[in-house]
């Protein structure tokens, strides 16, 4: 039911502005899940190939390291073949790209009711009936977020408030906060699992050199 302490354009702004930030910031969360399920396959493919080229015997051999790591390979391999297997399974139960699309569906559906909210209020021109235009559209928007478990995370909804910082009157710097934790939320941790190994790596090559 409409609070009818409020005119039905001011409440009709209020479900409109909700609806809106609701849907931008569960489409943010469809984008982050979705660029967590490539990082995710990305990230273990590279894993497993690194853990391949340095179990080679030629490639140590080439690098002038099969003496050094010869001692620890019958320790460091096979860890680090659990480590990728546990890896595997624990970021194949985040189930990353079924969230998303549960999200994704959710963002169009209440993208549509805020069309069909606007078209209705600007055909209606009784005020009777724009209240139970907007106490319909406040059912469907609340019935749409119960058919879906999956919810936005506050950085989904930090970052949408940086894409819109006019509407939401927020400062470049606070803009640029919530915008790279949403980043590293999105991209950080599969980025690290990428790129640490060979960094790693060529810091240890320095040492020996």
């Amino acid at each position: 039911m409409t609070d009818k302490s409020l005119p039905p354009a001011s409440f009709g702004n209020d479900l409109l502005r909700k609806i809106w930030i609701t849907k931008g910031s569960r489409l943010n969360a469809y984008r982050r899940l979705s660029a967590n399920h490539r990082g995710s396959i990305h990230a273990i493919s590279f894993l497993s190939a690194y853990l391949l080229i340095a179990s080679l015997p030629d490639a140590l051999s080439f690098l002038g390291l099969q003496s050094s790591l010869s001692p620890y390979s019958s320790l460091i391999f096979p860890s680090l073949s659990m480590l990728i297997l546990v890896l595997s399974i624990l970021e194949a139960g985040q189930d990353y790209q079924i969230k998303a699309e549960h999200l994704h569906t959710c963002s169009l559906q209440l993208h549509e009711l805020h069309d069909r909210i606007c078209l209705a209020l600007r055909e209606n021109n009784s005020k009777k009936l724009r209240v139970t235009t907007l106490e319909t559209a406040n059912h469907d928007y609340n019935l749409i977020l119960k058919s879906f478990s999956e919810n936005h995370e506050p950085t989904d909804f930090e970052y949408f408030q940086s894409q819109h910082s006019h509407d939401f009157n927020i400062r470049w710097p606070k803009t640029m906060i919530f915008r790279m934790r949403w980043l590293l939320r999105t991209h950080g941790f599969h980025k690290l699992l990428i790129w640490g190994p060979p960094l790693l790596f060529f810091l240890w090559i320095l040492q020996l050199i």
